[in-house]
């Protein structure tokens, strides 16, 4: 369990273990130890969800963080699989699969596709 040290004005000057620090030993003037307290709720059905963060709130007997995990909407889902294409498709790679793609497409009478179609048909296959 963490604890924090209030000073004037409600400010959290530092958050410690609890074990580290004698919360019962006197404090200057205005300032306080609160224990540091994160509730947290599970909102989400699926597999693809994220955590909302907020805190810290000093409130009179606490300090309080608050963590939401909620299923991510169309477009958070759209810009994960953007951000992980942008990470880890190696442009070699990329390059490779998009010349396959589109030699196989010839063999099968298709129009060949474009770089953002291809990356879009990746997208899908996530």
């Amino acid at each position: 369990m963490k604890v924090a040290l209030i000073g004037p004005g409600d400010v959290i000057v530092r958050e410690v273990l609890a074990a580290r620090v004698d919360t019962s030993a006197g404090v200057r003037a205005g300032y306080k130890w609160l224990p540091v307290v994160v509730e947290e709720s599970d909102v989400s059905t699926g597999p693809d969800v994220t955590i909302d963060r907020t805190g810290p709130v000093v409130e009179e007997t606490r300090v309080l963080y608050t963590r939401t995990r909620r299923d991510m909407t169309a477009q958070e889902l759209s810009d994960s699989r953007d951000d992980f294409l942008a990470d880890n498709a190696d442009t070699l790679q990329f390059k490779v699969l998009f010349n396959h793609e589109n030699r196989v497409r010839v063999l099968e009478s298709k129009a060949p596709l474009t770089p953002t179609q291809f990356r879009a048909a990746l997208k899908a296959q996530m």
